[in-house]
């Protein structure tokens, strides 16, 4: 078999770096390696490109990681795709008798693999800490070579044969990367009564095409609880996603527990509204935890406190933060967003505060800002903001934001840490050394042209609160499907120099309309394929192909209990000259659903106006006749509360007609539209 000859002996030996001492931090293995030719590697890429247009969801289900049968293992389904892939000859026999070898520096590397094991197969595989892990007939070995420094702090290189498996990799993070693709070669789940399951063999050489593949979760408007952030980062880490931005503060709460200011999470600026900050927040205890989970998945964390907008809460509990009115007293809590600048005493207060975030997240490189969407009018009403223009000779209190910018931006700086924002008013300028969010068409291209580093993050194509497709809510009724997001290209149009400054990509979700429950199921599947923007190189990304391994690798999140988003079928609609403020039916035929018997799962669905509706019940009628009713109050508008209805349907009777009718009214005027999904 020549393919598998060509790396059957690619592990030939193994010893001490180049230069190392017998003492090392990090136990190294190093190994021989021979190359194929490149022609001939990119041949075989190619042949599985091709093939790979041929996997569909039926075949990964019947065939992927397959328990022992006689065939060979079929070919796997990897998301990202690596930038570098062959297909071998053969499969490896993973079995009871199979370990995992690794040094102690990668051991948690390594307990992860072996919980993916167990969890696919039910093999328990021992995992063996050893100084210098060597290969071994039916051994799974996972070695740190720094002498692979070609592969980046977070490129790896994977080779299965019959005889073994082996991940390489220079740094830790490129360990961690090289299992979490081997973890996609197993099985979803272990078939009964197996103790061996084959893996397909391979050789991949991966590295990814930007150091930042992140993601954003606003924990203020909606309070997601610690238990679904860790459950994300676990899901997310998978993905080789790296960097996770938690929004923990914005206008509607502030989540972020702070020792030397307790009432900053106290319910007292907004009350009343629907997000309030009764919902909950983030202890240190708590945030220990996340930051811990995320160092082990190699996630850095990107801590943001917004400043001076977005910050209704801390304006309103904070010394000095609420601006000055009229009458030269204090605005009342909760009439504005904005910090007063104009207070000394405010802007050492939020310094304390990044002084307190900073220890709270050690690891975080950086610390986001916010930065954007600030309104002056207050600024420009109170006595203090005007005395601090009138002593820096400014006469726009833009300028006042920016020269605050500046100011906080530095402070971080100076306590060894790198400021973020979200791209605002670039015009005026960038605080020194700061990296610009760039989140409208245009802002990342005028930031790099001016020398600022920056993370593309355009909102049409990377905000996950706007809609998917039939059955999901979207934030002002945008749309955002899979395929455009997997459309995006962070650099296009750029220029080589210019290109270099662009760090990677970030996926957002805002929750205005997203409650805990739904953060899974609008995060996935589009994350999959910024993943994929982020990791895999432009010239091997094809959107058609990677659609169909999109729809084969959706058991696999199912297998591994990650929600995603399911498009429901339109059974109708609702329009406002349709609406009453006092209960009324709506009617829709759904004949040609009704087909067998069954669940039938019902979502009445607003999808834009000024107003909500309720619901009462929905019932189904079998030619005028009630069948079947699932009697509960809903309602769905900007939030949506038990706005899912089911029904038993019985066997169904040949040419009958089935309708549906749901009791509802619009609450507080007729301007409603929405849509009714099946499920």
């Amino acid at each position: 078999m020549a393919r598998e000859s060509a790396h059957s002996n690619r592990l030939l030996s193994c010893g001490k770096s180049v230069g190392s001492r017998d003492t090392l931090s990090d136990s190294i293995c190093v190994w021989k390696v021979r190359v194929k030719p490149r022609a001939q590697k990119e041949a075989v890429l190619n042949l599985f490109s091709r093939l790979s247009l041929f996997v569909t969801a039926s075949a990964w289900l019947l065939v992927a990681g397959s328990a022992l049968s006689g065939a060979p293992a079929a070919m796997p389904v990897l998301i990202p795709l690596p930038a570098q892939y062959t297909m071998l000859d053969g499969s490896f026999v993973l079995g009871s008798s199979t370990a995992i070898h690794v040094a102690e520096p990668a051991a948690e590397t390594a307990r992860i693999l072996a919980d993916a094991i167990a969890r696919s197969t039910g093999i328990k595989a021992p995992v063996r800490l050893e100084a210098r892990p060597t290969p071994r007939d039916g051994a799974i070995v996972l070695c740190l070579d720094p002498s692979r420094a070609k592969l980046g702090d977070e490129g790896y290189a994977l080779d299965v044969t019959p005889k073994g498996v082996v991940i390489i990799a220079a740094k830790s993070a490129g360990l961690f990367y090289g299992m979490q693709t081997f973890r996609q070669l197993l099985p979803l789940e272990p078939s009964k009564g197996r103790t061996e399951y084959l893996v397909a063999c391979v050789n991949i050489d991966d590295s990814p095409r930007f150091g930042w593949r992140g993601y954003m979760l606003d924990s203020s408007r909606h309070f997601v609880t610690k238990a679904t952030v860790l459950k994300l980062l676990d899901a997310l880490a998978i993905m080789k996603i790296n960097v996770f931005h938690w929004h923990l503060v914005d206008d509607n709460a502030w989540r972020l527990a702070i020792s030397k200011y307790p009432d900053l999470v106290k319910p007292a600026a907004i009350k009343g509204d629907a997000y309030t900050q009764a919902m909950g927040y983030y202890s240190a205890s708590d945030v220990s935890e996340v930051v811990a989970r995320a160092k082990r998945l190699h996630i850095r964390i990107v801590p943001e406190i917004e400043m001076p907008s977005h910050a209704t809460q801390a304006a309103s509990v904070l010394p000095e933060a609420c601006c000055l009115g009229a009458d030269g007293k204090p605005l009342p809590p909760g009439a504005t967003r904005e910090i007063c600048l104009g207070s000394d005493k405010a802007i050492e207060t939020l310094q304390d505060i990044l002084i307190e975030t900073m220890a709270l997240f050690p690891d975080s490189p950086y610390i986001h800002l916010g930065g954007d969407e600030a309104e002056d009018r207050h600024w420009k009403a109170c006595s203090r903001c005007q005395a601090r223009m009138a002593a820096l000779g400014l006469a726009d209190p833009r300028l006042l934001q920016k020269w605050f910018m500046d100011k906080m931006s530095r402070f971080v700086r100076e306590h060894g840490r790198t400021s973020m924002a979200w791209a605002d008013r670039l015009s005026l300028g960038i605080p020194e050394g700061q990296v610009v969010h760039g989140w409208h068409a245009g802002e990342l291209e005028e930031a790099v042209a001016k020398g600022f580093r920056a993370v593309q993050s355009q909102h049409d194509y990377t905000y996950f609160d706007y809609g998917q497709g039939p059955g999901d809510s979207a934030f002002g009724n945008a749309s955002l499907t899979t395929e455009k997001v997997y459309a995006l290209d962070p650099v296009r149009g750029l220029a080589p120099e210019q290109a270099k400054l662009v760090l990677g990509t970030q996926a957002q979700l805002w929750t205005e309309l997203v409650t805990d429950d739904r953060v899974f199921e609008k995060t996935f599947p589009r994350i999959l394929a910024l993943a994929e923007v982020g990791w895999t190189p432009q010239d091997k990304r094809d959107g058609k192909e990677f659609a169909r391994r999109l729809e084969a690798f959706l058991p696999r999140l199912a297998a591994l209990g990650i929600p995603y988003f399911k498009p429901g079928v339109p059974l109708g609609t609702w329009k406002p000259e349709q609406m009453s403020e006092t209960w009324k039916d709506l009617e829709w035929t759904i004949t040609e659903q009704v087909n067998k018997p069954g669940p039938l799962t019902v979502v009445l669905l607003y999808q834009r106006g000024l107003h909500a509706l309720e619901i009462e019940s929905v019932a189904l009628f079998e030619d005028g006749r009630e069948i079947r009713r699932d009697n509960h109050k809903g309602r769905t508008g900007a939030a949506h509360v038990e706005n899912t209805y089911r029904l038993n349907v019985p066997a169904p009777k040949a040419g009958a007609t089935y309708t549906l009718r749901a009791r509802i009214r619009s609450d507080g005027g007729t301007d409603s539209y929405g849509v009714v999904l099946l499920y």
